[in-house]
């Protein structure tokens, strides 16, 4: 008898160090997964800050040549009709050099640039022809993976002439991405950060925000109807309407019927069947274009 107990105790033994060595492999292997994912974001992010840094450097043209001298008539871009210059507005716009041809050269699906400032959102945005949600986790590189790029579907046109443009961005725990959208949650940020900034290769878009709530995952431009100004209204007022919105709320800025806003749509913590949504009107615009002065 003894002897079987000691044999059945040394069994038990050796399940109890296999089982040990089993989970340190899984430990060890899941370890190195989480640090190579945490390289390969901290590397897409990194692409991106360094991208975002040359928009505020002056480009310099490889081989500058004189401009011919125009006319005084000339000189003056027509100014779109039907909305003011953020000049007129009293807007402060951020001092951004952004040149779409060399931008275009990192990923060819870049279309516009977003910024909100005294954030981190400061990115390109992105369109695949490809896929609805291919930049969800593609990076600028093309890598696959996290953070992915900040990105419009192709359900949007990407001359911003629809109803609403939803732009969707991931909700990243080191704060980059469309995380710090999560600031609008504070009413003071709310109040204090009204503008959000769109350039593309031909103008600058300033979208006044007016929302900032939670809602569900439900995909905004399929779930709801935008083909008609009475539908948009519609919409709007349902937003209005929607209970304890009173300090996420902007009155003076509600959209008409005839209105462009924008959604800005990212992912709310231990929440996964939830969004956290910001949306702005279009309030004022000009023609921007830093190429063609080179």
């Amino acid at each position: 008898m003894e002897y079987g107990n000691g044999r059945h105790e040394n069994n038990i033994g050796k399940f109890i160090l296999v089982f040990v060595a089993v989970c340190l492999l899984i430990g060890v292997t899941a370890g190195g997964i989480t640090l190579w994912q945490i390289h390969q974001e901290n590397k897409a992010q990194q692409e991106m800050e360094q991208l975002a840094e040359k928009t505020y450097e002056p480009q310099e043209s490889a081989s500058p040549t004189p401009q011919p001298t125009m006319e005084p008539e000339a000189e003056e871009e027509e100014q779109p009709e039907g909305y003011p210059t953020p000049a007129d507005l009293g807007i402060e716009v951020p001092d951004k050099e952004l040149h779409f041809t060399e931008l275009r050269e990192t990923n060819s699906d870049i279309y516009a640039w977003i910024c909100i400032p005294d954030t981190k959102i400061d990115y390109p945005i992105l369109q695949s022809e490809e896929e609805l949600d291919y930049y969800l986790q593609t990076n600028l590189d093309g890598s696959k993976g996290y953070p992915g790029c900040i990105y419009t579907q192709m359900m949007n046109s990407k001359d911003w002439s629809d109803r609403n443009t939803v732009i969707y961005g991931h909700n990243m725990g080191n704060g980059t991405m469309f995380q710090n959208l999560h600031y609008y949650e504070d009413p003071e940020f709310f109040e204090s950060h009204p503008y959000v900034y769109i350039y593309t290769e031909q103008e600058l878009l300033v979208y006044r925000v007016f929302a900032a709530y939670e809602n569900d995952d439900r995909h905004v431009l399929l779930y709801n109807d935008f083909s008609t100004p009475e539908s948009f209204e519609e919409y709007i007022d349902r937003v209005y309407e929607k209970d304890g919105l009173s300090d996420h709320l902007d009155e003076d800025a509600r959209p008409g019927a005839e209105d462009r806003i924008i959604t800005l749509s990212t992912c709310i913590n231990k929440k996964p069947n939830r969004r956290w949504l910001v949306q702005a009107v279009l309030a004022a615009r000009e023609p921007y274009a830093p190429e063609a002065q080179q």
